[in-house]
């Protein structure tokens, strides 16, 4: 499985009517979603807008789908002690590059940081195939083919219906 976020834009309005009348954007709704690696599909998502940390909602995501995870990947912005403590050594996550080898509060952190130490960060990407990370990039480039980059719903709830579909 992996794991990542993309934005929709809120409005059709263009940029020059938006200048021109002098309204201000409107904002991103963001997707967050967990996919299957093998079947290119959705598990779960959450809806969310462009102020909510992509690693916070994304141990919501993790916590719904904790018993099914056998291994999940995802990018530097998923490097949090909560999502490497919730998912107890599954998560292939790179880490920042001032992290710790001490373990201060995540021995899986700082397991893999003592790893890409020992290697380099790409041997290491390379020995946990992080490769397959992309699957998530393919969904959503799909995703935005058929659907398009922009949400034509105003309110909130039908926002978050035109996401789901």
């Amino acid at each position: 499985m992996t794991i990542d976020s993309t934005g929709f834009k809120i409005t059709i309005r263009g940029d020059y009517l938006g200048n021109k009348w002098k309204r201000g954007r409107k904002g991103w709704a963001k997707l967050d979603v967990i996919v299957d690696i093998n079947e290119i599909r959705a598990l779960t998502f959450s809806k969310t807008d462009e102020h909510v940390q992509d690693s916070r909602e994304a141990l919501n995501l993790v916590n719904r789908m904790r018993d099914k995870i056998s291994k999940l990947y995802g990018e530097k912005a998923y490097d949090s002690k909560s999502i490497y403590n919730a998912l107890c050594g599954k998560a292939i996550i790179p880490l920042r590059k001032n992290h710790s080898t001490l373990s201060r509060g995540s021995p899986y952190m700082a397991r893999i940081a003592r790893e890409i130490r020992r290697t380099s960060e790409s041997e290491w990407k390379n020995n946990n195939n992080y490769g397959k990370r992309w699957i998530v990039e393919i969904y959503f480039s799909g995703l935005k083919s058929v659907m398009d980059e922009i949400i034509k719903a105003r309110r909130s709830e039908y926002i978050a219906q035109e996401i789901a579909m």
